[in-house]
């Protein structure tokens, strides 16, 4: 939804849709995909700052989740 909603013009609950995902990942790909898609976001809205946190955050997938680094 947090996707779809960044490519219209209904923008204001992207955010809090993004972090909530992030937030309720409970697979390694579902963290790295909200992430990712967030950082994406925020870089097209040019906050560059937010959106490199977010990268970094996709590329630690493996701290949150290091039992499924194999």
């Amino acid at each position: 939804i947090a996707t779809a909603l960044a490519t219209s013009t209904g923008t204001g609950k992207v955010p809090f849709l993004f972090k909530r995902a992030i937030e309720k990942a409970d697979t390694s790909n579902d963290y790295n995909a909200a992430t990712r898609a967030y950082a994406y976001y925020l870089y097209s809205k040019g906050d560059y700052t937010e959106g490199k946190m977010f990268y970094e955050m996709a590329l630690g997938v493996w701290n949150k989740f290091p039992e499924r680094n194999m």
